[in-house]
């Protein structure tokens, strides 16, 4: 308890206005990431969007777990917002035909509910 006694708290955005990808799977916003994939869609090649900012972010949000810094519904929560964020990727990929190896690679998949291990895998 001390320990968040001295932080300062942390003001919410107004309505997730403004959330990069990782921010918007760190607090477990769906709206704002699927909002934020669609851009980021029109910029950055699908399994790039997946393997430099959906599987780092959940890495995070998986150390802070194990930490004990947050609880199991905000890991479940950021794993459903990713969730949201892999279909969306999907239909993309499904559309344009494009088919790639994908890495699979998260220090702490075994906190994730297989169904994320299987959206990540069948992108191939």
């Amino acid at each position: 308890m001390e320990k968040y006694a001295k932080e300062a708290p942390k003001a919410a955005p107004s309505a997730g206005i403004g959330l990069s990808l990782a921010e918007s799977i760190e607090q477990g916003r769906k709206d704002q990431l699927a909002d934020a994939v669609r851009k980021r869609l029109e910029a950055v090649p699908p399994l790039e969007i997946i393997d430099n900012e959906f599987i780092p972010a959940l890495d995070r949000v998986g150390k802070r777990f194990e930490a004990g810094e947050i609880f199991l519904p905000r890991l479940m929560q950021s794993a459903q917002t990713v969730q949201n964020g892999f279909a969306i990727i999907k239909d993309r990929m499904r559309a344009s035909g494009e088919k790639r190896e994908a890495k699979a690679k998260s220090s702490w998949l075994p906190y994730m509910e297989t169904s994320i291990i299987s959206e990540r895998i069948s992108l191939t």
